[in-house]
Order: structure tokens, then sequence, then C-alpha cells
């Protein structure tokens, strides 16, 4: 009897980019490019400074890491994803960032089996002892029996480059850090894109706020005595918005700077490691911005 086809499922932990808008731009495991993890970790390598160096010396400095992304510097995110590699197997996409493809089709042989060892040794696969003098009914009930009750997913994934998926570092928190840290290149004060990011008006002005610092360059929010109560992240009113605007333009820029800077490193986004405390205070707007271009003429 001819071998069934094998299936050849390329899986995600991130959802994968879809690029043709059929009116579905978001389904169970797909987002549109644009709003997508994978694109995110493009657009943020193509700002590394160090990364366009090693681009620009054809991956001297680091040659792993160059043979895996290839030269981005002109390419779209697109062109760049369905690049073949892997001497022509796979898209570049998927080289990188898809978990390990195991064909499965049909029963397999001793030699077959042998070939999994690895992968055995590594609880990456199961085997499943099945006696031939069984009958079918049997047999599937107990493989039912067998899945229900003792079968557990791997929940880490094994891609060559995993997603950090978190509730800190989601999507739209991610495209938000990477405008801040445009804004900032083009040397906006943190109090500016914060605004920005909130798409308010901001005006400089002479009187001084609640929360003012000496040196600080004095705002107000244009539509601030016309809009509806603005809520925080945490579902609190923000009493002041241009001390809310300068805290979250800090946060977003200082997520933005470090993901740029350390995005050679083959680790995206990265984790939140700064103390709770610390995180909520930046919420709070009571937390210092010292290290950063703060709002200062």
């Amino acid at each position: 009897m001819a071998k069934r086809k094998a299936i050849r499922q390329q899986t995600f932990r991130g959802r994968h980019p879809i690029f043709t808008d059929r009116g579905l731009q978001t389904t169970k495991s797909g987002t549109w490019w644009e709003s997508n993890f994978y694109y995110l970790w493009f657009e943020y390598m193509k700002r590394s400074d160090y990364y366009r160096k090693v681009c620009e010396k054809n991956g001297k400095g680091n040659q792993k890491l160059y043979k895996d992304f290839g030269d981005i510097r002109d390419k779209d995110f697109k062109t760049w994803w369905n690049e073949k590699v892997d001497n022509g197997r796979q898209a570049r996409g998927n080289f990188l960032f898809a978990e390990p493809n195991l064909d499965f089709s049909d029963f397999i042989d001793y030699e077959e089996l042998m070939s999994l060892q690895t992968d055995i040794d590594n609880s990456n696969v199961k085997v499943l002892v099945i006696p031939t003098y069984l009958k079918k009914e049997t047999v599937m009930e107990r493989i039912r029996i067998i899945v229900r009750d003792e079968w557990q997913y791997d929940s880490d994934s094994k891609a060559r480059y995993p997603i950090n998926k978190s509730a800190r570092n989601r999507e739209s928190e991610m495209l938000e850090a990477l405008k801040a840290y445009d804004l900032w290149k083009k040397g906006l004060t943190l109090t500016e894109i914060g605004a920005e990011l909130r798409n308010w008006t901001i005006e400089r002005t002479s009187i001084k706020s609640a929360s003012y610092r000496k040196g600080d360059t004095m705002y107000e929010i244009k539509e601030a005595n016309e809009m509806k109560p603005q809520y925080g992240r945490n579902g609190e009113v923000i009493g002041d918005l241009v001390q809310y605007a300068k805290a979250l333009g800090f946060r977003m820029t200082t997520k933005g700077r470090r993901n740029v800077d350390n995005i050679h490193e083959g680790e995206f986004p990265l984790p939140i490691r700064k103390a709770k405390k610390n995180i909520e205070a930046v919420e709070n707007s009571k937390f210092g911005v010292g290290h950063l271009k703060g709002d200062k003429d």
C-alpha cells in the first residue's frame, strides 16, 4: 500500500503574518502583518546600529545572526519573510520562527524509529506501542484514553528564535514602543511623545502644572477641557494629563530603546525585569526620567 501524504503543518507560538487581505485580518493562528510580532522583530532589527554595522561588513562580527537574518537594510518585510533559505527548502520566516516540523503520515519501521532517538530522549516526541492483534475499535479507544489522561502539551517553544509573549509585551504595546522610539530619534521630548501616542494636541504654556520641576518645559493638552475623563492602565482616572503623557513617553521610549539596543541578542521582546513597584510608579507618573532626554529646552 502506498504511503499516505505526510502532514507538514508549520506552527508558530506567535501568530504568523497574514499578507493577503480577504476581509479577515485576524485568524486563530495569524494576524495582519503590520501588527504582527515577527514584523515587529524585523522592524526593531532594522533600527539596530549594531546589526546595521554587521550588514555593512557582510556578517563580520556576528556571522551566525547574519546567516540567519540576512541583509535586511533595503528589504521590506514580506520579501524578507518569504526569501528561500536552508538550501531552498524553507521561507526565511518559517526557518527562523516556526516550531520544528516532524512529518507524520503512517506507521514507521524500526530504522525510522531509531532516527528519532534524540527527539525521544529530549521528550520532543512520544512513542505509542500498538499490538496488531487488537481490533481497530479497541485501538482507537485506548489511544483516546491515553491522550486524554496522559498527554502533556509542551508550551516551551523549540523555534530557533522564540517569541517572548507576555501581557506587558503584546503586539500593540510593542507597536507603541516602536513609534515612541522613532519619535525620540526625531528629537521629541518625553511629554511630546506621550501626547503623540494618545493623539493629543500639546502646546507650550507659561502656566506651571502641579507636577512642575525646575528646568521642565511647561505644556498643556489643548483638548483637556473638552475631553471625557481619561483612564489609566489600571482603570484609574488620570488627573494630570501632562504628567501622564510624560510618564507614558518615558515608559514606551525606554521599552523601545531596550529592545532596539538588544535585538541582536536574538531575544524579542525583552522580558520585563523591572521591579513591580517601579513599573507601578511609572504608570502613576511618579518615576524619574533622568537617564532619558526629558522636557528641557
